[in-house]
């Protein structure tokens, strides 16, 4: 039950986000996590368990955001390939900066393939300063779901805690990999008859720039500067825009809109 209510209240907080970017497509739905409000007749079926090879306070909530700013949504732009195990993006990547209720960001890239008939979706968030985010991977990865319909169970990708879901209903895939305990990455997949295939390719994804950029936050935020440099590979291409403001000893606004260059791989 705990679970179940800390998802519906992230879902409702991520409905009143303010997308703050537009970009040259039209924009998707807001960045949400990866782990939807579980059924009843899922709840029924659940079986607590905990994914081995992590420390328990692997799976402690997060409470407070994260000090410092987002990573910039054009830096996660290169983190999305042009290519992945035969799928093909079908366009470039939609890079976004949207606020949220505690007066702080998510910032998002995602991008979409094609291989036959089969649709991928890619996404990055940065919940830095959304910790409920954050605690739905961990939760929803202490409970384990078998039925006919429904496929949810905890898995590791590389060292980095994972939830692997599949939904008869829509034969999609779903897996959320919390990446250092900011980054969520999304992978979703269909049509498929089970998680497995959207776990290969979340696996198969390079998932080291995001801890590099973990730590150079952190380390940039010790320094003061508040700004972590930019992976050094290129990919992909999108065109965006963003507006912030804060307020504190000083109040600010600025726009920027920023392009990138399309290499194959």
């Amino acid at each position: 039950m705990r679970n179940r209510a800390l998802v519906s209240c992230c879902f409702a907080i991520l409905a009143g986000c303010q997308d703050t970017g537009t970009a040259s497509q039209p924009a998707p739905a807001p960045a949400t996590a990866t782990a939807p409000a579980p059924a009843a007749s899922e709840v029924k079926g659940a079986v607590a368990t905990q994914p081995p090879g992590f420390p328990p306070d692997a799976f402690k909530p997060s409470t407070t955001p994260i000090e410092g700013e987002p990573v910039d949504q054009e830096r996660l732009v290169p983190l999305l390939p042009n290519q992945l195990d035969g799928y093909v993006a079908e366009a470039p990547a939609i890079a976004r900066r949207v606020n949220v209720p505690n007066g702080g960001a998510l910032t998002t890239v995602r991008r979409t393939y094609k291989k036959e008939s089969s649709s991928l979706e890619l996404e990055i968030i940065d919940s830095l300063h959304s910790p409920n985010i954050r605690s739905i991977v961990k939760l929803s990865a202490q409970v384990a779901t078998n039925t006919p319909s429904v496929v949810r169970r905890p898995e590791k990708v590389g060292n980095h805690l994972a939830i692997a879901q599949w939904h008869g209903a829509t034969n999609m895939a779903r897996i959320g990999v919390l990446v250092e305990d900011r980054f969520i990455v999304n992978v979703n997949v269909n049509p498929t008859a089970t998680p497995d295939l959207g776990l290969e390719l979340a696996r198969k994804l390079d998932l080291a720039p995001l801890v590099v950029l973990t730590n150079e936050a952190v380390a940039a935020a010790k320094a003061g500067t508040g700004t972590a440099p930019a992976p050094s590979t290129s990919t992909s291409t999108s065109t965006s825009t963003s507006t912030s403001t804060s307020t504190g000893t000083g109040t600010g606004t600025g726009t920027g809109t920023g392009t990138g260059t399309t290499k194959p791989q």
